[in-house]
C-alpha cells in the first residue's frame, strides 16, 4: 500500500514538472531618458564633458512585480504552470540580472533570470523553456523647439516585448513580439549658458512603468 502511494506521488510530481514552463532568460531594458529626473553638464577647456544626473529609484520588489505580471500573461497564453527559473552556479548562487546589462544609455531591471538554454535544461525538467526581452525606449519622432539659451524636447516612448519558447530538445515552439507606441509623451527642458547646461525631465515612475508593462503583457496574451 505504501509503495502504491509513493509511486502515485512520484508520478504526479514528474508529470507536473514535465508539463510546466519556465522563463530562464529575461532582460528588461529602459532608456535612461525615460527615468532620468535631471542632468547637469559642464564642458571643460580640453573639450571633455562632465555630467551629473539623477534617476528614479526602483523599489526592492520591482522584479517581483514584473514576475507576477509576466507569469499571469504567460500562463494565460500557454495554458501551463509557469515560473521564473534561476540557474545556479558552482557555488550554488542563483544567476540574475544585475542592472548593468543595458550599458551606458540604458537601465536594466535587476533580479531577473539570466542564463542559457543548456544550463536551464541541466537543472530544470520542463516542457517549455522561455526567453523574454522587453525594451522601453524613448521612441522616434521627437519634437524639438529652440529659444534663446533654451531647448524643449518632446519624446513619445514605445515599449516592445520579444518572446521565444523552446521545447526540451531546443526546438522552437513559438515566438511573438508586441509593440505599443501611444501611451503618453514626456517633456525635456534644457537651459544652457556658455559651457554649462541643465536639463529637467518629465519621467516615468516605477509604478507607471509597471502599468505600461501590464498593458503590454495583456496585449501579448490576446495573440
Amino acid at each position: 500500500m505504501l509503495f502504491c502511494i509513493l509511486y502515485t506521488l512520484l508520478s504526479l510530481s514528474t508529470t507536473s514538472a514535465q508539463n510546466g514552463a519556465g522563463v530562464y532568460y529575461f532582460n528588461f531594458f529602459i532608456d535612461n531618458a525615460i527615468i532620468q529626473i535631471d542632468e547637469f553638464k559642464i564642458q571643460g577647456k580640453n573639450g571633455k564633458e562632465t555630467s551629473i544626473n539623477s534617476t528614479i529609484n526602483f523599489p526592492d520588489d520591482f522584479a517581483d512585480s514584473i514576475r507576477v505580471i509576466a507569469l499571469q500573461a504567460l500562463e494565460e497564453r500557454t495554458g501551463k504552470n509557469t515560473d521564473f527559473i534561476y540557474v545556479k552556479n558552482k557555488k550554488g548562487i542563483e544567476i540574475k540580472t544585475t542592472g548593468m546589462e543595458g550599458g551606458p544609455d540604458k537601465a536594466a531591471v535587476a533580479g531577473l533570470p539570466l542564463h542559457t538554454w543548456n544550463k536551464a535544461k541541466e537543472q530544470f525538467d520542463l516542457e517549455e523553456y522561455i526567453t523574454m526581452r522587453v525594451e522601453l525606449t524613448e521612441g522616434l519622432g521627437e519634437k524639438v523647439r529652440y529659444n534663446y539659451q533654451r531647448e524643449e524636447k518632446t519624446i513619445s516612448p514605445t515599449i516592445s516585448i520579444f518572446i521565444k519558447s523552446f521545447d526540451a530538445d531546443k526546438n522552437l515552439l513559438w515566438k511573438d513580439n508586441v509593440t505599443i507606441k501611444k501611451f503618453g509623451e514626456l517633456e525635456r527642458k534644457k537651459i544652457f549658458v556658455d559651457n554649462l547646461s541643465y536639463t529637467r525631465n518629465e519621467h516615468f515612475s516605477s509604478t507607471m512603468i509597471l502599468g505600461i508593462f501590464k498593458h503590454l503583457m495583456a496585449e501579448f496574451a490576446k495573440n
